[in-house]
């Protein structure tokens, strides 16, 4: 998929994988990995799903053998959660959608000078001396994706059970040259 933008240096960026709020695009011989976000939003998306189910199931088995007022109650709580599910769906849509260039950038990766660099530009190290390794996360069951180069080891990806596992972004930089985890 071709995006175009003005802000990078070529004006044509191609996405390669987007994973648990992280994406790599490929600008010319360079990648960037950038942060989306939205992985909370997979998470609360759930739970109003759920709390959907629950209210207008309760409000009908309510409604229908004990009280009609508790059953209405239901109900309107399970379309309140219903509406919340709808809104947070359309504010993870604008996340995803955002302009590459206005996303604030983990790493840039240039295959060409075989060199890794932070989000202001420095040179972090070597593609050659950088590796991925799987890191535990309190707040998940699912791994985490980390980047280490020179000695700086940074979390790239959060995996998420709602959102997906980072393997899309990992396989996208082992082929680049990044080693695997």
């Amino acid at each position: 998929m071709a995006i175009t933008s003005d802000l990078w240096s070529n004006g044509v960026v191609e996405l390669l994988a987007m994973s648990c709020g992280t994406a790599v695009y490929k600008d010319g011989s360079s990648l960037r990995v950038v942060h989306v976000g939205g992985n909370g939003l997979s998470v609360a998306r759930f739970v109003a799903a759920l709390l959907t189910l629950f209210g207008v199931v309760g409000g009908v088995a309510i409604g229908a053998t004990a009280s009609i007022t508790g059953g209405l109650v239901g109900l309107a709580f399970g379309v309140s959660a219903g509406l919340l599910f709808r809104h947070l769906g359309r504010v993870r849509a604008r996340k995803l959608s955002r302009s590459p260039a206005e996303l604030p950038r983990y790493v840039t990766i240039d295959c060409d000078a075989n060199e890794v660099r932070d989000r202001e530009g420095a040179v972090l190290g070597s593609l050659d001396s950088a590796y991925l390794s799987l890191v535990f996360q309190a707040t998940s069951s699912a791994k985490a994706l980390a980047l280490t180069v020179g000695g700086t080891k940074m979390v790239i990806a959060r995996g998420n059970p709602f959102a997906g596992d980072v393997a899309m972004v990992a396989d996208v930089l082992v082929k680049h040259g990044v080693k695997a985890p």
